[in-house]
């Protein structure tokens, strides 16, 4: 009502003098960076229920139904309540930047319910939890081992590695499984205090003949605060963030965050070997980088994914790639190319403990001419394409080139490596580089300086 424009009607019901001071108020305290940025008022579905663990964010859609939804947030519940101090200011980070779980109802599955990972023709894993059509049931022992086993399947696809003194010490000393049981009674404890009749949709309100209230404010109401949602990058926290911490307020999983177009298991898959560069039939002929693959297969699901997410013209250029050129001095002109989301956006996240994931291949040419060539092409017209490619042991020959799949690009950030610093996102496409090329004259170059303690961690997937 308030934000309708109703503030009259508010210090009515409410008793409240000014209800604009009350919201202000609401929305400066801690707690309001818990507050979702868009209210969802169940006008489809399936429901969205959304966290951070590890930076990696976590979606769970609930299909429709009470039952879907009330497991959904208790699977996210459990999750989160488990893993809530789990190496919290140890660094511990995701490697992956997104996880979507689905809850449905189907016919013939098991009680309470079963769970499984279900993979797209781009090779992305979701986790699909199916309950049979009606209430889940949760007394039985088996609905605790199904949660636990659900929670290790998370776990699997968070894609990083658990500390074992980490995992002992959620078990032994913080009890985190005690925390977590609790959590998995809530569609009995949701289900005892809303019954049967339970509203869930927003047409279930409508239909009890409620007043209809027209929207009176010309401008949307703005707080004389700035309150951050749960899903802003936000991390302009600054009080906290000058603060040393340690244990449990060393970090919040919302403080973390995962930049990366990668799915590591699928490029693990795939094996990268090389880089190719098409002769061009003609000097208006887009100039391409392809791929090469072991594995065109999973070569080819990597850039289907890419394709659908970002299209056949990455116009945002958010699939990052830098050629790092000059990376030895005794052979001047090998280089490496490095794939990542663009360090822009890095540079803009906010926050406190950031995870930016690249993968890295070296070409060691015997000279110049074929990245001179295409080089050359890309600055005169402006934009290149990428596509996958397979890569054939016996003479390193395309044999199946695959043209309908390639992405057009228009950024190509192109660096020599003398001029990457120990603090630089990209000194993680340098492992093992100790000799650059550095032109004559240039008698400080930043790749030798000492690090300054730059603020963001790197983790390089290399």
């Amino acid at each position: 009502m308030f934000l309708l424009g109703y503030g009259e009607a508010v210090k009515f019901e409410t008793g409240f003098d000014d209800p604009e001071e009350f919201f202000t108020k609401l929305l400066d305290q801690p707690a309001a960076r818990d507050v979702a940025e868009h209210a969802d008022w169940g006008a489809r579905w399936p429901f969205s229920l959304r966290t951070v663990l590890f930076g990696c964010r976590i979606e769970v859609l609930a299909g429709k139904g009470l039952s879907s939804l009330l497991l959904g947030e208790t699977v996210l519940a459990f999750v989160e309540s488990f893993l809530a101090t789990s190496g919290m200011g140890k660094g511990q980070l995701s490697a992956r930047a997104e996880l979507c779980v689905e809850v449905v109802a189907r016919d013939g599955a098991g009680q309470p319910f079963e769970h499984e990972l279900v993979e797209d023709d781009a090779g992305e894993i979701k986790i699909v939890v199916a309950h049979p059509k009606g209430p889940v049931r949760v007394v039985d022992e088996t609905y605790v081992k199904g949660m636990v086993e659900l929670l290790a399947q998370v776990l699997g696809q968070l894609w990083m590695r658990f500390r074992k003194e980490d995992l002992e010490a959620l078990f032994a000393e913080e009890r985190a499984q005690d925390r977590a049981s609790l959590t998995a009674q809530l569609p009995v404890v949701y289900g005892g205090m809303l019954g049967r009749g339970a509203k869930v949709e927003a047409k279930d309100w409508m239909a009890l003949g409620t007043e209809s209230m027209a929207l009176r404010r010309s401008v949307p109401w703005r707080p004389a605060v700035d309150a951050s949602p749960v899903g802003a990058d936000d991390g302009a926290d600054e009080t906290r963030r000058d603060k040393p911490a340690s244990g449990v307020d060393a970090g919040r999983h919302r403080d973390m965050k995962v930049l990366s177009v990668l799915n590591l298991p699928l490029w693990d898959t795939a094996h990268w070997t090389g880089l190719a560069y098409p002769f061009a039939r003609g000097p208006d002929d887009v100039p391409e980088i392809r791929f090469l693959f072991k594995n065109i297969e999973a070569g080819r699901k990597i850039f289907r994914g890419w394709l659908r997410r970002f299209s056949a013209v990455d116009r945002d250029d958010t699939i990052g790639l830098t050629l790092v050129t000059g990376v030895d001095r005794e052979h001047p002109d090998w280089y490496r190319l490095a794939v990542g989301c663009r360090d822009a956006d890095a540079l803009k996240s906010g926050a406190r403990l950031l995870g930016f994931f690249l993968r890295i291949q070296e070409m060691c040419p015997r000279d110049g001419r074929n990245l001179g060539q295409f080089l050359e092409r890309y600055r005169r017209l402006g934009r290149y394409r990428i596509a996958p490619m397979e890569y054939q042991e016996s003479d390193g020959v395309e044999r199946t080139p695959h043209p309908r799949i390639s992405i057009e690009k228009r950024l190509l950030k192109i660096v020599p490596a003398w001029k990457i610093s120990p603090d630089d996102f990209l000194r993680t496409a340098l492992p093992g580089v100790t000799d650059p090329v550095v032109p004559s004259g240039e008698e400080d170059p930043p790749f030798h300086r000492p690090s300054t303690g730059g603020p963001v961690r790197f983790d390089d997937a290399s």
